[in-house]
């Protein structure tokens, strides 16, 4: 019994860790949404810009706020199906290797840190840690992306509308 309480703290550590990791990937988000929202509002006050380069900005800009606005509904995929399980990586704590991982597959990973083996259905509280952990990764996995491909939008935003300007 003294085993499953080693586990469990084990299992809150690493979901305080992963609700950290989501927290981030939120504020980045955030972050993404009001930088191209002030974007938007330069680029529409600006008399002197090439207007088909400028309106290729202002969408970008446009799309990459519908993006930040996106990111916040919890979109949730369960992504175990697209990876396989690196055995070389063996990280149980980063939310991009525990997303790969379905609930029994991750408790036995977890229990085996501690040299002990899992029992289907011995701990209800550890499955469920295990399952709001893996729900958590998954959701920060679509958030980091998002904000990854909004970025990219608010470059090429930024530099078209630098170009539209200078012209």
């Amino acid at each position: 019994m003294n085993e499953d309480k080693e586990v469990l703290e084990e299992l809150r550590n690493i979901y305080e860790i992963v609700r950290n990791q989501l927290t981030f990937a939120e504020s980045k988000n955030t972050t993404v949404l009001v930088f191209n929202a002030a974007a938007l509002a330069f680029f529409l006050r600006q008399d002197n810009i090439d207007s088909c380069i400028g309106v290729v900005a202002i969408i970008l800009a446009s799309f990459a706020c519908i993006l930040g606005i996106l990111s916040f509904s919890p979109l949730k995929y369960d992504l175990h199906h697209f990876k396989k399980i690196d055995k070389n990586n063996n990280s149980l704590i980063y939310f991009r290797n525990i997303a790969t991982y379905k609930n029994e597959d991750y408790l036995n990973a977890i229990y085996s840190k501690f040299g002990l083996k899992y029992r289907k259905n011995s701990n209800q509280m550890a499955y469920d840690y295990a399952e709001e952990i893996i729900v958590i990764a998954n959701i920060t996995i679509i958030k980091n992306d998002v904000f990854m491909i909004a970025m990219v939008m608010t470059s090429m935003a930024i530099l078209l509308m630098a170009v539209a300007i200078i012209k």
